[in-house]
Parts: structure tokens; sequence; C-alpha cells
């Protein structure tokens, strides 16, 4: 594969500069093909950039964030300048009139039509058990009109009075969120202010001197607090040409070995810079390595303390981690970093508290994709799980007129993109896709926020594979969703993905109908052609807290040790990879106990019994699929991961553990 000018592979480019910079190259759309002179053959989700393009796009939609306004505000300002319109005789514009009548319907569904013929489709409703039928809205063939941006020119009209109205307002750069206090706070993006001026600034902040105990202020202060919603502004320096975001299909296993590349050399570096402090440490006789002490003995015994109350001695060990532990430090020393806090946090008697406030402080969504670049480049479970769910459903759907794709947890939608660029080249024999995604609702008051997004850039997507596309989404607990309420048409195949999110659903110890076992009925149930599950494979899912704490313990130090092996230990985006998808579900594995706690992952063998239970059976997944995942694996990624076969499941791993597992099931006959 030819790379880009700008791929130069410099030794001396950081993961960061890398990725913002590589958002502006130009590729060419390349249809799946085989080389010979490759040992495993080549398909879009192992070795295309559909996925880091998709990221792209989300990056857009972050860095233009300011610049879009909501539906309904936009609603809103409409009706109030035809107010304005009707006090002065005058009539309202007619793509004025025709905006604000689509506003006024309840806004569910979308489709979107080219040529006359249905090309795209978008539906979105939060989930309601007695839900009527879908309003549908025609719109134009223009993509941007369905979504809730509005006309253009309402939204010129729009600019206009906001040009006007930042006359009146402080010259104020940035609204954060101090998630923390649980308050807003403004942050002006100036020079650094002394001791003295931010001793001003608070005395002048209205919330500073608020103390009072007076019921009806709180209340009041809580209302205030709960009916606005503040999003940081993205860095100037990830907003993206729209250019990039058009061009799809091009080879990203360079791309891959590059960024690892560059990793490696940082990993080479910060090692070589170890050993050298590590000799002028051993000069030093009064100097006491952190290394020299056992952590894993340390955490253990702390653990019992805080099991049995012990609270003298809970808190001396705590100290001494504390002492001996880092963020920064070697695997080990960062896992026992946090899970003093899980510790600490169970002892006071505040672990849930802290899992809710650890879930609801999301970073920036632009920081969330970087990392997501990098862990992808670092590690292959999401792009070979991808490539195994999307390649079976190809095989199957190919020759089918409809296919409805029915999809539990879809995260930020990373699976679909390039899973369009496999039906892009069967043109007029592709089938129409209809992909129904549910997903748990957002707090707040919009339950479908990320189901919206999801879908508004999965059609974008669609479209540019020329794929037609219909998406609907549910925002509900899954165990809740009913085989009914999907309208599962009679010549649609079916077909069920579930690759995240399995441990989250509750189990017999929290609930006698057990949740995880109705999710698998409902599956029965919807008689898919296949439904490809993928889980997390861990043990730690004991009633009893010593056991589960040192299972646990030994899961995640499998998990930092890859972090550590491959990427650099001051990396900002392996930071934020631990403290995200890792930190959260341990801390509440140690310090939550009952319905607090809501990560209880099971082995593959456990979740094969559930699926028999539930009358399922396994299919083979194709040798071919197998063998691709192997080679891809071994060629482009570090020594020590693995894929492995058991029992018709699909194990991937590191260094001897499974940590993740894959398997296609379908209704057993009876």
């Amino acid at each position: 594969m030819e790379k880009s000018q700008c791929l130069n592979g410099d030794a001396s480019t950081t993961p960061e500069a890398f990725n913002v910079r590589n958002l502006n190259c130009s590729f060419k759309l390349n249809p799946p093909r085989v080389d010979n002179n490759k040992s495993y053959q080549e398909f879009p989700d192992l070795t295309s950039n559909a996925v880091l393009n998709y990221i792209s796009q989300m990056l857009l939609e972050e860095a233009l964030d300011e610049k879009e306004i909501n539906y309904e505000d936009e609603m809103t300002l409409q009706a109030t300048e035809k107010s304005f319109y009707d006090i002065l005789g005058e009539n309202c514009p007619s793509s004025f009139e025709g905006s604000l009548l689509d506003g006024t319907q309840n806004r569910h569904s979308y489709i979107v039509r080219d040529s006359g013929k249905q090309c795209n489709g978008f539906v979105s409703r939060p989930f309601h058990a007695h839900d009527g039928p879908s309003w549908e809205h025609p719109v134009s063939s223009n993509l941007t009109s369905t979504l809730p941006i509005g006309t253009p020119s309402s939204v010129w009209q729009f600019s206009e009075g906001a040009e006007e109205s930042t006359n009146f307002l402080p010259n104020i750069d940035r609204l954060l969120v101090d998630l923390e206090l649980d308050q807003y706070r403004v942050i002006q993006k100036t020079q650094d202010v002394g001791p003295s001026t931010k001793k001003k600034e608070s005395s002048n902040n209205p919330r500073s001197k608020k103390k009072s105990n007076d019921s009806a202020n709180d209340l009041l202060e809580g209302r205030c607090q709960k009916q606005i919603a503040v999003y940081p502004d993205a860095p100037d320096e990830n907003v993206i040409s729209d250019t990039v975001l058009l061009l799809f299909g091009r080879k990203s296993t360079e791309e891959v070995r590059t960024i690892r590349k560059i990793l490696q050399k940082e990993i080479r570096d910060e090692q070589n810079e170890a050993k050298a402090s590590d000799r002028s440490m051993k000069q030093d006789n009064n100097h006491i390595s952190k290394d020299s002490v056992d952590l894993s003995s340390l955490l253990a015994s702390c653990s019992e303390a805080v099991f049995t109350n012990d609270r003298p001695t809970a808190i001396e060990l705590m100290k001494k981690i504390r002492e001996c532990s880092s963020p920064a430090g070697d695997p080990f020393q960062r896992l026992a970093y946090y899970f003093i806090n899980g510790l600490e946090a169970r002892l006071a008697g505040t672990g849930s508290e802290i899992y809710r406030r650890l879930v609801s402080k999301h970073p920036t969504l632009t920081d969330i994709l970087k990392a997501y670049r990098v862990y992808i480049a670092s590690c292959p479970y999401v792009p070979s799980s991808f490539y195994l769910a999307n390649q079976t459903i190809y095989n199957i759907a190919k020759d089918a007129t409809r296919v409805h794709i029915i999809n539990y947890g879809i995260f930020h939608g990373f699976q679909w993109p390039s899973f369009f660029e496999y039906f892009s080249d069967l043109k007029s024999t592709a089938p129409k896709i209809r992909i129904t995604v549910i997903e748990e609702p957002e707090p707040g008051f919009r339950p479908n926020k990320r189901v919206d997004a999801v879908g508004r850039r999965l059609v974008f997507y669609a479209k540019q594979y020329n794929v037609s596309f219909e998406y609907q989404g549910i925002a509900s607990k899954w165990e809740n969703v009913k085989s009914e309420d999907l309208n599962i048409g009679k010549e649609e195949k079916v077909l069920v993905c579930c690759l995240i999110k399995s441990s989250m659903l509750p189990d017999e110890t929290t609930d006698m109908c057990s949740p995880r076992d109705k999710f698998l009925k409902t599956i029965r149930k919807i008689k898919p052609h296949a439904f490809i599950h993928g889980i997390s494979n861990a043990l730690y899912n004991s009633p009893f807290f010593l056991g589960r704490f040192r299972l646990a313990l030994s899961h995640y130090t499998s998990w930092f040790d890859m972090l550590d092996s491959t990427l650099p230990r001051h990396n900002p985006e392996r930071v934020l990879i631990e403290r995200e998808m890792f930190i959260p579900d341990a801390i509440n594995t140690i310090a939550c106990e009952g319905l607090d706690r809501v990560d209880r992952p099971e082995t593959y063998k456990q979740w094969q019994a559930r699926h028999h239970r539930a009358g399922l059976e396994k299919i083979p997944v194709d040798s071919m699929i197998i063998k691709n995942m192997k080679n891809f694996v071994r060629e482009c990624y570090h020594k020590n991961f693995f894929v492995d076969e058991d029992d018709r499941w699909v194990l991937m791993g590191w260094k001897g553990r499974v940590l993740y597992a894959m398997s296609i099931w379908k209704p057993n006959e009876m």
C-alpha cells in the first residue's frame, strides 16, 4: 500500500502529532482483494481505515459543536421570529415557514430519498413499551436537511443574531462543568492569575457567597443546575478538513505499523532513561526502591483488613501502598494506585457514590477518539472482533434482499462504517440494510442522545458508500426490549450482534428472573440467522469479597501489563485508556456490593451454559476468518497477543490468559 506523503514515519514524530496530521491525508478507495504475497486476505475491518475515518467524522462534529444549532432551540427561535413577523404584518419566508411546520411534529423518524428512491433512512426514538407508529418526515436528498440542524437559511438567520448578541455577553471563552463539585464554573482562557486575583474572583462568585441552610435556596440552585448542559469546546487544532471525510477504503495496515514504530521508539527511550535512573539510584545506599516492596502481599493484607473492618491496620497498610505506588510507575504500581482507591472507598462506604462520579465524568470526545486511535493500533481485540462479526454477517447476508441487524451496545458505532464497505462493491445487488441499535438510556433529559448521534453519522457514511440504509435507535435497558418491539419484517434476514457490555447485565444474584438470561431468551424469540456474541472473559464475579478482589487483581494485572508493553508509560492516551476503560469497573468491583455492583463478568464456559439454557446452539466460525485473524495479529501486533479456538469459541488474550472471547449462535431446533 502506498502511504500518503505526510506519513513519513519519522521517528521523532509523537503519537499526538501523528494522529492530528494523519487526518489531513488523502487515500484512494480500494475494494477488498486477495494479495498472494500476504499471509492473510485483506478485508476492510482488518486492513481498511474506515474506522479511523469514522473517528475523524466524530472529531469534526465536536470541533464544530459550537457552530451547530440544537433542533429544539432552532424551533423556539423560529417561533419567536414568526410572532414578530405577525406583529409587523409581514409574511414569514416560505422556507422558514416550512421548517417551522416540520418542527411541530413529534420527531421520531427521518427518511432520506435520492432520485425518487429510498436511499438512506434514519429512525430514532426513546423506547416505550407501547409506542405507536413512528412519524415520517420526507425530506430532500440533501443529507444536512435530515439532521437536527435546520435549513441553511435558518442557520444563517441564527448566525446573524448570534453575532449581534455577542455585544451584550461577557467576554468568556469557555464554559466547563466542575464535576468534582457538581456545579458549573466559568473559566477564562487568559494568563495565570495571582492569588489576590483568584480571591477577588471567588468573592464575586455568587456561589461562593451562598452557604445558607435555606432549603428553598438549595432547591432553586438544584433546579438551575439541571436546566442547562454545558460542553467544553474542542481544541482548534482538531478542526478537520471536510474533504478527508469523503475518502474511505484506504488500507491501514501500514498505518498501524507506523504508529507502532513511533510508540515502540518512545518505549525504548523510556527504558533507556529508566536504566540510567536505576544506576544512579543504586549509588544511593539510602534509597529504597519501590520494586523491592511486595505490593501484591500488601494489597491482599489490606483487603483482609478492610473486609474485617480493622480500620487502624487498613489505614496503615494504605499509607504504605500509596508510598510505593504511582499512576506513572510500572504496571503493578499503577494498578495498586487505583486499587487502593477502591479499598479506601469501600472502607468509607462511599463506593457507589465514587463510581457514579467516575462514570459521569466524561472526557472530551476528542480525547476519547485520540486514545481510541492509539488503542486499536496497539491492541488487536477491537479490529479483530469487528472483522469476525462483519465478515460473518456479510457471508450470511450478501445474497439477501433485506438485512436487519440488531445491535446491542453501540458505543460510538465504530463497527459499522467498515461494514458498509463490504457492500459497496455489490452495487445493484447489494441488500437494503437496516440497523436497530439498543443502548442504555443516557442520564438527563436526552436519554436517546447517543443513539441519535450515532444514527446521524451512520446515515452519512451509508450515503458515501451508496448503501441503502435505515437506522432505528432504542434507548432502553436490554432486558426490557421484546422481540415484537423491533418491527422485524417477514422478508428480512435477521442477525443479532453484541460485542460489548454483556457483563453489565444483572444476573440471578440480584434478580430472581435474571435479566441476563432474559436477554438471551429474547434473542431466541427473535429467531436470528446468527447471533454474534463477544464477552469479556473473567472470573471475578464471586459474591464473596476477598476471592473477588484477588481474581480482579490478577485479571487487571494482565491488562495493565499488556498496555505497558505496547504503549509508553507517559503517553497521555495510555493514561486515558486505563482511567476510562478499566478503573471505573475495577473500583465498582472492589467498593460496591449488591445492586450497586454492576460489573459481573463471566468466563466463556459460563456464558456457554447460559446460551444452552436459553435454547441456542453454536455455529462454527468460518476457518478462513480465524486464519486471517491469526495471521493479522501475528504480523501487526506484539508477539504476546494470541488468537486460539476452543469448542467453537474464538479466544483472544495476552501471555496465555484469555481476555476476550467470541462465538456465533442460532436458535436450536425444538
